[in-house]
C-alpha cells in the first residue's frame, strides 16, 4: 500500500502504511464522538457559561482592568478586558464574580502564567508582581506601590475577590 510520512510533534518524520494512518484516524475519531449529543452539548454549555461569567466581571469591574485601570471601548461597546479567573476552571475554580477579575488582555496572560497574583491587603489588594519575566514597560501599567486602588474593585465589597481564591492563586500559580 501506499505509505504516509508523519510529522511526529515538528521534530522527525517516520512513513507508516495508509492503512495503518486510517486506523489511527478512526479510532480518534470514534473516541471524540462516542456520544454525539455530548460533544454538542458541552461546547454550547461552555459557551453560555463563558459569557455570562464574562457579562457579570464586565458590569462589576465598569469595563476596565482592575490592575492597569485601563479602559479600551470601540463604539459597539465591545472592551479589550477579558474575565480572568483567579482559580482556573481546569482546577475546579467556579464561574462566580468572587473568583474572577477583569484584565486587559496581556495582564491576563500575566496574570494566568503566574507573573502577577494579588494578595489581600488591609480593605484592599496588593499586586505582587514576579521577580523576572515582565519587561518594564509593563511594569509601568502595574499600580506603582503595588496597592490596587480601591476604585478599580467592585463597589459591592460581596463582588470582589474572594480571599481563598486569591490564596490559592498566590499558592499554586505564582511564580514567587
Amino acid at each position: 500500500g501506499r505509505r504516509l510520512a508523519v510529522a511526529m510533534h515538528g521534530r522527525s518524520v517516520r512513513a507508516i502504511d495508509e492503512r495503518d494512518f486510517m486506523a489511527i484516524v478512526d479510532m480518534g475519531f470514534r473516541a471524540s464522538i462516542a456520544d454525539p449529543h455530548e460533544r454538542s452539548r458541552v461546547p454550547y454549555e461552555r459557551a453560555l457559561r463563558d459569557r455570562a461569567f464574562t457579562r457579570t466581571l464586565r458590569e462589576a469591574y465598569g469595563r476596565t482592568c482592575a490592575l492597569t485601570g485601563l479602559r479600551i471601548e470601540n463604539g459597539g461597546g465591545w472592551t479589550e478586558a477579558q474575565a480572568a479567573h483567579i482559580r482556573s476552571v481546569a482546577d475546579q475554580g467556579p464561574d462566580s464574580v468572587r473568583n474572577g477579575l477583569l484584565l486587559s488582555s496581556t495582564i491576563h496572560a500575566l496574570f494566568d502564567r503566574g507573573f502577577l497574583a494579588l494578595q489581600p491587603y488591609e480593605e484592599t489588594y496588593k499586586v505582587l508582581v514576579a521577580s523576572a519575566g515582565i519587561p518594564d514597560p509593563l511594569r509601568l501599567l502595574l499600580p506603582r506601590d503595588g496597592v490596587l486602588p480601591i476604585d478599580r474593585l467592585p463597589r459591592e465589597k460581596r463582588d470582589r475577590p474572594h480571599p481563598a481564591f486569591v490564596d490559592w492563586h498566590f499558592q499554586k500559580t505564582f511564580k514567587k
